[in-house]
């Protein structure tokens, strides 16, 4: 018997904490500062000598694409923080709540030979991780994870969470009347060549048919979830706020 879920959850429905969704900033200023001063130091590397404040003038010298301004260049610098921040904290704050809360509150029947497997590959990716920051698997989850207590178990319950996902991303495909077939696979290779610009062997060797089949319910959730919350993530000034980098 295939693990299975019945009656789930809209996401929309799910009471996410007002403090996950708020980024707190110490001014709008301090968030655009950083781009201002690379942009002087720029500067000072293309005439050779140091300046001490950076000019509207200077700004449009640096031939900055859409940038001409000292305003504009804060402006971007508030925007892609904004873009940046907005991301990390959701895959950091927003989707492992949503994640937890669905195992804990959905009425799932696991099987235990799915469900042993998927655990052991996700504990082996995370090990393939920590390899890469040359960490041990502890260190790697305390530092870089972010988790508290027995590293091994926490670890093992976030694979248990993700796996449940899994089981209610592809129900809620289904229920959606999406497709998995090859006809689907190949208008996803043509969408991603034509409108993101990918390459398409490239695409096909690390996304085959068989993967597509696999993860395109999880990815396709995952993403309308993110577009739901990442719009109801706010930033809040808090002069005593630390800038988050």
């Amino acid at each position: 018997m295939k693990s299975s879920v019945e009656n789930v959850m809209s996401y929309k429905d799910i009471n996410v904490p007002e403090e996950k969704l708020t980024i707190e900033i110490p001014s709008w200023d301090a968030v655009a500062q950083p781009l201002v001063d690379h942009a002087r130091r720029q500067y000072e590397e293309m005439i050779n000598e140091p300046v001490d404040e950076l000019t509207n003038e200077m700004v449009d010298a640096l031939a900055l694409p859409g940038v001409k301004t000292i305003q504009q260049l804060k402006q971007s610098g508030m925007e892609v923080y904004q873009r940046n921040q907005t991301q990390l904290q959701f895959y950091n704050e927003v989707l492992p709540f949503i994640l937890k809360y669905y195992a804990d509150n959905s009425n799932v029947i696991l099987n235990s030979e799915e469900r042993d497997s998927y655990v052991t590959d996700y504990l082996r990716q995370v090990k393939a991780y920590a390899d890469q920051y040359d960490m041990p698997l502890e260190q790697y989850g305390r530092e870089q994870l972010k988790l508290e207590g027995n590293i091994n178990e926490q670890l093992e319950k976030r694979a248990e969470e993700d796996f449940i996902f899994k089981v209610i991303a592809h129900r809620v495909f289904e229920n959606q009347g999406g497709r998995l077939d090859e006809e689907a696979y190949e208008q996803f290779i043509h969408r991603n060549v034509v409108q993101q610009g990918a390459d398409e062997i490239e695409l096909r060797e690390r996304f085959s048919y068989n993967a597509f089949k696999e993860m395109m319910p999880e990815m396709s959730l995952s993403q309308d979830i993110y577009e739901y919350f990442s719009k109801r993530i706010t930033f809040k000034i808090n002069p005593d706020a630390k800038l988050r980098v």
